[in-house]
């Protein structure tokens, strides 16, 4: 490459800028965002708790079975986190890939608890 006055530079001058290192300190507010583990759950109740716990203990991350369940990986994270529950055919696969609907498993006393809509109609 020819410079403004024709001559050209020898290559070991332009890597002499490969040797240097930059060290900029980490704002303190980048710190307070970490990711936090959620604990896996002994008595899962609902059915993103399920997932997250028969997830963890096949050993799968959540891309992994996201892609095994169809969804993406943030839909499955909301799942797990509770922020939304599986509708559709998504809840579907996910009941197959459990092997049981989390959902059909409240006990006698709690469905009792629970105020019967038809209660009136009959």
């Amino acid at each position: 490459m020819a410079g403004a006055t024709g001559a050209k530079q020898p290559a070991s001058q332009l890597l002499d800028i490969c040797d240097r290192k930059i060290v900029v300190a980490r704002p303190a507010w980048s710190k307070i965002y970490h990711r936090v583990r959620t604990p896996l759950i002994a008595n899962p109740k609902t059915i993103g708790e399920h997932v997250h716990k028969k997830r963890k203990e096949l050993g799968l991350q959540q891309w992994q079975l996201a892609k095994l369940l169809g969804v993406w990986r943030s839909t499955l994270g909301s799942w797990e986190s509770n922020h939304y529950q599986p509708e559709g055919k998504a809840r579907q696969r996910v009941i197959a890939w459990l092997g049981f609907d989390p959902a059909g498993q409240i006990s006698s006393t709690q469905q009792l608890s629970r105020p019967s809509i038809l209660v009136g109609h009959l």
